[in-house]
């Protein structure tokens, strides 16, 4: 029981980091999700004539607005919003071209850096032990 106790200690600012990390990654997705939905609701706006009925069909119709962003971005069902709460923000927004569109770059920056840079910094990153990062024991720290 000691030793289990021990283990955990050791690997406690571990996990500590890890939860840190997977919080960051959820945000990045959250705000990847909220990019795609602006840039989708800015680019399906009228130019001209129109845009205060085609705005108001965009938020009586944010399910089919969310689900036609899923699959353009190819994006997960559970990194989207509240829909009720999410019409009654975009109520407030007077013209939805206004709204900060993303593009290709950005998006492909957003998953480079869940998929390649957040767990390179994760592997470097000092004083975190991985699985096969050996557990020292009482007695090899005394001979230290």
């Amino acid at each position: 029981d000691e030793w289990l106790l021990i283990n955990e200690l050791v690997n406690l600012p571990k996990s500590c980091a890890e939860r840190k990390v997977n919080e960051v990654v959820k945000r990045i997705r959250i705000i990847k999700v909220h990019i795609c939905i602006m840039t989708y609701l800015k680019k399906n706006t009228p130019t001209w004539f129109g845009k205060k009925k085609a705005m108001e069909q965009m938020i009586e119709n944010l399910e089919d607005v969310f689900d036609a962003v899923r699959v353009e971005y190819k994006l997960s069902v559970g990194d989207f919003p509240d829909v009720d709460e999410f019409a009654r923000c975009l109520e407030d927004v007077d013209d939805f071209s206004d709204l900060v569109a993303a593009d290709k770059k950005t998006l492909r920056r957003l998953d480079e850096l869940i998929t390649k840079d957040i767990p390179a910094i994760m592997k470097g990153a000092a004083g975190l032990s991985g699985p096969d990062t050996p557990v020292r024991t009482r007695k090899q720290n005394r001979n230290r």
